[in-house]
């Protein structure tokens, strides 16, 4: 009987011996070396080659151009609120402290309902409408949607204000609070110059003189 005989690493292979662990270190050399040196290493099909990286002056263009499209943005100057003849600037800011609720519709209807409007606000944001003279209530406030909810709450308000002859009026600051259920609790605040001062950096044809006539919660 003839002893088994011993391969060393550099005696020839026995015929149908394979050798797979060879070949895995050999793979694996590669990769600490791919590693190494910085190349990417993706699994993929026997025979692919990892996609060369992004040449790092692309990316330095890229990120100029949006740093530059950024700037142009903070470049840009007030707008104009292009109020309608006949119409007044209404003028005022929205605080919001309801539950999964951070910006909705306020539906504004004229009492001869001659004319109303849905007016998109933010908690913690000012706004400005522009409305023919007259009185109005804010009946309800819908919540905007989103794809995870199934639906909107809708809180009904009473609140009252009114558009004088002036040019522009400031009506306060809405503050919505939730209580129970779909009950609110509705306080008006007088922040009339912080407000003013914020929307004259938005509008650049907003009047000199601003009215303030505040709401009135009933």
């Amino acid at each position: 009987m003839m002893p088994p005989r011993v391969l060393s690493p550099g005696s020839p292979r026995a015929p149908g011996l394979r050798a797979p662990f060879s070949r895995a270190f050999r793979n694996s050399g590669e990769l600490r070396k791919e590693r190494r040196e910085g190349t990417p290493v993706r699994p993929g099909p026997r025979g692919a080659h990892p996609a060369p990286p992004v040449a790092a002056s692309r990316v330095a263009s890229i990120v100029l151009v949006l740093w530059g499209f950024a700037l142009g943005c903070a470049a840009f100057g007030p707008t104009a609120l292009d109020v309608p003849p006949g119409h007044r600037a209404v003028l005022g800011r929205v605080e919001l402290s309801l539950p999964d609720t951070i910006q909705g519709t306020l539906d504004i209807v004229k009492d001869d309902r001659t004319f109303e409007v849905g007016l998109a606000v933010a908690t913690g944001r000012e706004f400005a409408v522009a409305l023919p003279p007259g009185r109005y209530r804010i009946v309800r406030l819908r919540a905007a949607g989103d794809r995870q909810s199934y639906s909107n709450p809708i809180w009904d308000l009473r609140a009252t204000f009114e558009v004088g002859p002036e040019p522009a009026v400031y009506i306060g600051t809405l503050r919505i609070v939730a209580t129970s259920g779909l009950a609110v609790r509705v306080t008006v605040h007088d922040e009339y110059e912080d407000t003013v001062r914020v929307l004259r950096r938005l509008y650049s044809d907003l009047p000199g003189a601003v009215a303030r006539r505040l709401l009135s919660p009933s």
